[in-house]
């Protein structure tokens, strides 16, 4: 089994990419056979192109995993094959997106640590859910890039986790959870659109900010 990975855009080759194969043999596919799955994995060339060699006649399943920039298939490619029978496959891949952006605090300064979270709705069965589907930390210029993102529809979430310090230290101001453009409630987030192969660049918001209070527990005799 040969073929070549491309990009789904402009059929470009797509390096370096792993392809897996997985099969049963016809010889091992009736009852009472001793079943010994086939399964190779290699990498393609600076042509896209791949080879599967020495293959007994069966059913196989080729897939290609998500390499960097481009996404994973959502479904393996079936090739049957019989013996001494040779199959050319041609594979399209698409292109992921990235959100970039900076997060501040409520003077303008950049934040360092703030984990930003891109977060998609999926439906399933009449069924809405929000899944999270990729993470980044901001450098210390406030500064994120998430990556790796399939084409759609993302609601984009900060939040800056407190050191015990912080949490001790009366009178210190904390962040609260916000999403993008600068709301604490899911219902007035704007979504941010992500195009194959596009970088969506400044999704900025600032961290909404509360001062933080101390709880003293104080045991009491009965």
């Amino acid at each position: 089994i040969t073929g070549r990975v491309l990009t789904t855009d402009n059929g470009r080759p797509v390096r370096r990419a792993r392809v897996t194969l997985s099969g049963l043999p016809k010889a091992m596919q009736g009852d009472g056979a001793q079943r010994r799955y086939v399964t190779k994995e290699v990498e393609t060339d600076d042509h896209g192109a791949f080879i599967f060699s020495g293959l007994p006649g069966g059913s196989y399943y080729v897939y290609v995993a998500g390499t960097n920039g481009f996404l994973g298939l959502e479904r393996a490619k079936q090739a049957n094959v019989d013996e001494g029978q040779a199959l050319d496959l041609s594979i399209r891949v698409e292109r992921t997106g990235a959100i970039a952006g900076r997060i501040a605090d409520s003077t303008g300064e950049g934040l360092l640590g703030v984990e930003v979270i891109a977060i998609r709705r999926q439906e399933f069965r009449g069924h809405v859910t929000l899944m999270q589907v990729g993470t980044a930390s901001t450098n210390d210029l406030g500064q994120y890039r998430l990556f790796g993102l399939a084409p759609g529809d993302y609601f984009i979430v900060a939040t800056h986790r407190q050191s015990r310090r912080d949490v001790a230290t009366i009178g210190r101001s904390g962040f609260l959870m916000t999403y993008y453009p600068g709301t604490q409630a899911l219902e007035t987030a704007r979504l941010v659109v992500v195009r194959a192969g596009r970088d969506v660049t400044k999704v900025n918001f600032p961290l909404a900010s509360v001062r933080l209070a101390r709880v003293v527990v104080e045991a009491v005799d009965s």
